[in-house]
């Protein structure tokens, strides 16, 4: 006897309203992260535009590409936080997808591309406040925001954003999301410092202010 098939059932209008009420409740830009297919969930790029999410958040490169296709007419802003040596970073560029920056050999890359293209691509520097997974280490920031600054005068890249993940963004309470926060607002204050004057400023689960 065969065991039936397991279904998943993917409510839009849940999805819609969790959306809708971050739209509602929050100081600024909502960005649904629609990743890995939204995380095999299917299709919820209109659901979630439709409900005001204003940026999309997509880990790799191809995976954005894809989804600048679905979304070109909108110009919905796509945000791509994985960025590999292998990437087609010119055609990122050509598409408009924002691309974070955790080492100088990206930001080189992308300066690269952005030459190509005869535009100043977009990038959010990425610092790691604590997950010790993504972003540029402390001791590394430094340099990057000088980097990043010696290639916006040269036109190649604009630094819109600075951002960074919570280790524990389920424990806001937490004293390391505090502690993690601190270390956030002192990587955007070194960025200023140098001359850098991003806009998007967020941190996964909470957006600075």
């Amino acid at each position: 006897m065969m065991a039936a098939a397991a279904k998943l059932f993917v409510d839009h209008e849940a999805i819609a309203s969790n959306t809708r009420w971050f739209v509602d409740h929050v100081q600024g830009d909502v960005m649904a992260v629609v990743k890995d297919d939204a995380f095999g969930h299917g299709d919820v790029l209109r659901t979630v535009l439709d409900a005001g999410a204003s940026w999309l958040g997509l880990a790799t490169l191809p995976e954005a590409l894809a989804v600048r296709e679905q979304t070109a007419a909108a110009g919905t802003p796509i945000l791509c936080w994985v960025v590999t040596p292998d990437d087609d970073h010119d055609a990122a560029v050509r598409s408009d997808i924002d691309l974070a920056v955790s080492d100088e050999w990206q930001l080189h890359a992308i300066a690269a591309a952005g030459r190509r293209a005869g535009v100043a691509a977009r990038v959010h520097l990425f610092i790691d406040v604590g997950l010790s997974r993504d972003g540029a280490d402390a001791s590394h920031w430094a340099p990057l925001c000088d980097m990043a600054r010696h290639h916006e005068r040269a036109g190649s890249v604009e630094v819109v954003g600075v951002m960074g993940h919570f280790s524990s963004a389920d424990e806001p309470g937490a004293e390391r999301t505090a502690v993690e926060e601190l270390r956030y607002r002192n990587a955007l204050r070194a960025a200023r410092r140098r001359g850098l004057r991003p806009t998007a400023l967020h941190l996964a689960a909470r957006r600075a202010r």
